[in-house]
């Protein structure tokens, strides 16, 4: 006997780096897109194109999206790096995909922040990773980072 599951086509797909040593400026505000992806990952029924650090939804549906990464400090100075999913171009700002992370004072400060949850969207829809800053013009390092998404209705 079949289950129900048998129908279901599956759609998922990966943007990633490891080992970056490109600093990304970040303010208080605007946000700015990460861009310094290195690789697609596993996909289908999405296309993820590191090239412009996104990932296209190719069904419409409720999705878990996800992102893991290593942030390090390149200011002297303690700051703090926010790290949220938007869509379609950062127009649409998903803020229950969300994550911050303080950095102390002194370049070489590394740490971990990771931001997930259920989001709804529309065939077409480009999903993306933005960062600002708790002061203007300081810069982090994203060292390691994966961002992922799959649908699951």
């Amino acid at each position: 006997m079949r289950g129900r599951y048998d129908f279901i086509q599956p759609v998922y797909g990966e943007i990633a780096f490891d080992d970056n040593e490109t600093p990304l400026e970040i303010s208080i505000t605007p946000p700015v897109q990460v861009l310094s992806w290195e690789t697609n990952g596993l996909s289908k029924n999405a296309t993820p194109d590191y090239t412009q650090g996104h990932i296209t939804v190719l069904k419409t549906g409720i999705y878990v999206a996800t992102f893991h990464c290593h942030v390090s400090n390149n200011e002297g100075t303690a700051h703090t790096v926010n790290l949220t999913m938007y869509a379609n171009n950062g127009t649409v700002e998903f803020l229950n995909i969300h994550a911050h992370r303080r950095l102390s004072g002194g370049a070489g400060d590394v740490g971990a922040a990771s931001g997930g949850g259920h989001v709804y969207l529309e065939a077409g829809d480009t999903v993306e990773l933005w960062a600002t800053g708790s002061v203007d013009n300081k810069e982090v390092i994203l060292e390691d980072i994966t961002f992922y998404i799959e649908m699951i209705h």
